[in-house]
């Protein structure tokens, strides 16, 4: 590669003073690539907004953008975050957590993936560390994409993902035109995920991993590890809210009257019967398929 590819970064934050100081400097030395940090920190009672100050009159490609808003979740911070900068002279924008850790070659591995295969945009699986008494844990979302999957599922974890400007620009377009419903959207890389999936760009999701996905107790949503874990997902799924989330999804993608898609998160038998019959094409993992599988019958049996 010639010459360096220019990546914007943006890293939601909230409350991060354990963390962030190691994630900037991980973003801060990726080889290969030249980087501009944009940082959203939401409203924060601790030393975040000290901490990011000091980096960013030490490096003048750092950048905290306006700090006077409370969002109250990192899906709120992130998409407004996104509105807020001009990408037209990025090659590639990426997304960051405040509290990972990234491998040097974590972006350009993904922009030589996007380059190789031809595709729009990056994912990857990561690496769980920080788990109390366990071993580190690959989470794997590298399986093969399925017909349904981004109604139920994101491309992985957003702190993964690498998108091509031009790809990024029109999902901006697309989410300006529906600003409104921000405060409704439960997850920005589901959302990402879904808008891409919908408009036939291209995605590849790789199955190594360049990025330490650090879980603790702060975590919002994290690696999905763990019975409690396991617990509030399922809740989530039978209380009806993931299909509430997904139609939401659909309706910022400007794609919710597609009977294709829509039939099959109406809440009642006929879009439950649709779920058990399609179950091997909602989600990408076995796992998941299976008790996508027992849920939808669940449904099916208590509407």
């Amino acid at each position: 590669m010639s010459k360096k590819p220019y990546v914007a970064v943006i890293l939601a934050a909230y409350n991060g003073e354990l963390f962030i100081e190691n994630q900037i400097q991980s973003i801060i030395n990726q080889e290969n690539v030249n980087i501009e940090l944009f940082i959203s920190l939401d409203l924060s009672s601790d030393n975040s907004q000290n901490i990011i100050s000091k980096y960013s009159k030490k490096y003048s490609n750092i950048n905290l953008l306006s700090y006077d808003k409370r969002y109250g979740s990192a899906s709120k911070n992130f998409l407004n975050a996104f509105l807020q900068i001009d990408y037209s002279k990025f090659d590639y924008i990426a997304l960051s957590d405040q509290d990972d850790i990234w491998m040097k070659r974590k972006i350009i591995n993904g922009i030589d993936k996007i380059l190789q295969r031809n595709s729009d945009i990056y994912s990857s699986n990561a690496l769980a560390f920080g788990l109390k008494n366990k071993k580190n844990k690959i989470i794997d979302k590298s399986q093969k994409q399925t017909e349904y999957d981004f109604l139920f599922e994101g491309g992985g974890p957003g702190c993964t993902y690498v998108m091509k400007k031009n790809f990024f620009q029109n999902f901006q377009i697309q989410l300006d035109k529906n600003k409104y419903y921000i405060n409704d959207i439960w997850s920005h890389d589901w959302l990402i995920y879904c808008y891409a999936r919908l408009n036939k760009y291209e995605w590849y999701i790789d199955k190594n991993y360049y990025i330490l996905y650090r879980q603790h107790n702060s975590n919002q949503l994290g690696a999905n590890l763990g019975y409690r874990n396991f617990l509030f997902r399922a809740k989530f799924v039978l209380s009806g809210k993931a299909i509430d989330a997904s139609l939401k999804n659909l309706k910022v993608c400007g794609f919710e009257n597609i009977s294709e898609f829509s039939n099959l998160l109406k809440k009642n038998k006929y879009s439950y019967f649709k779920m058990i019959i399609n179950f091997y094409k909602c989600r990408r993992k076995i796992a998941d398929k299976v008790i996508f599988l027992i849920c939808s019958i669940l449904l099916f049996l208590l509407k």
